[in-house]
């Protein structure tokens, strides 16, 4: 009786052939590769398989496809599609088998189920790849939020703004304090303005974090200066009896600007050319 390795080995070339052929009606993606990129692709996951089946050694086959998938994922195919390359070689090679084995139908059982091991750890292979980018996505992804949901904008010797849109939660608090505390250490800063125009509520939680935010600011010799202060929230804070006398707040950003310059002695004052005549721009210089 013909084993599954000999099948394989002698129909190698056959099989190859074939899956170059057929990969690209598998999808839209693949339909849209070069020729050179199809036969590249199809026999090195042939011989892969045929390698993998007469070693005895199903892992080669299972990397081929963890390769696959993650060449796939960094191109934009859905995991559909690559699972169904695979399933298209599976296919090929069960033609194949029928073919080689006819009407033996305990030894094309036998060979089938070797050759099912081996697509079978391919398939979870390629779903393996396929989380793991999409993970990796995912990080990314959340880490570019949080560089945006905490922003430090330097906008003067000594002074930063950090300018808060949006809710705030635990999550999201804690990062602006490290956010702050590190850009307060990396460059000395002696005032922050903490703009909340853009928060659309402040509750007692909200109202705590902005309380430890100017705590540690201050150990690290910063002084912090709250800005966007409306009629609502001031309300609201006076109505949750939040004790915020010990930060210096300002109405808008505007003022805390001015509030921050003070305290550096600056003060923005108009420009005037030679002449005298006023040219409308403003400048900081010492108070």
């Amino acid at each position: 009786m013909i084993t599954v390795e000999t099948a394989l080995t002698q129909q190698h070339a056959y099989l190859r052939e074939r899956f170059i052929r057929e990969l690209p009606e598998v999808g839209p993606h693949y339909a849209a590769l070069t020729p050179d990129q199809i036969r590249e692709g199809a026999t090195a996951s042939v011989d892969a398989l045929v390698r993998a089946i007469v070693e005895h050694n199903y892992d080669i086959h299972r990397r081929r496809w963890f390769e696959v998938a993650q060449m796939c994922a960094g191109m934009g195919f859905p995991v559909e599609e690559v699972q169904a390359a695979a399933t298209r070689l599976r296919w090929i090679v069960y033609d194949l088998l029928h073919q080689v084995y006819g009407s033996d139908a305990a030894g094309e059982l036998l060979a089938v189920k070797a050759v099912e091991e081996c697509f079978h750890r391919g398939s979870l292979a390629i779903a393996e790849s396929f989380d793991r980018f999409y993970a990796s996505q995912q990080r990314q992804l959340e880490h570019a939020m949080s560089e945006l949901s905490a922003p430090i904008v330097p906008i003067h010797e000594g002074i930063l703004v950090l300018p808060l849109i949006g809710s705030i939660d635990s999550r999201r608090a804690t990062l602006i304090m490290e956010t702050l505390l590190e850009a307060i250490n990396r460059t000395g800063t002696r005032v922050v303005i903490l703009d909340i125009t853009g928060v659309p509520v402040v509750d007692t939680g909200v109202a705590n974090y902005l309380i430890q935010a100017t705590r540690a600011a201050r150990l690290l010799g910063a002084e912090v200066v709250l800005s966007g202060i409306s009629p609502t929230i001031a309300q609201t804070v006076v109505t949750l009896g939040v004790d915020l006398s010990g930060i210096v707040t300002r109405a808008d950003l505007s003022a805390g600007l001015e509030y921050a310059l003070q305290q550096l002695g600056l003060a923005i004052v108009p420009l005037e050319p030679a002449n005298g005549a006023r040219n409308g721009k403003v400048a900081a210089a010492p108070a």
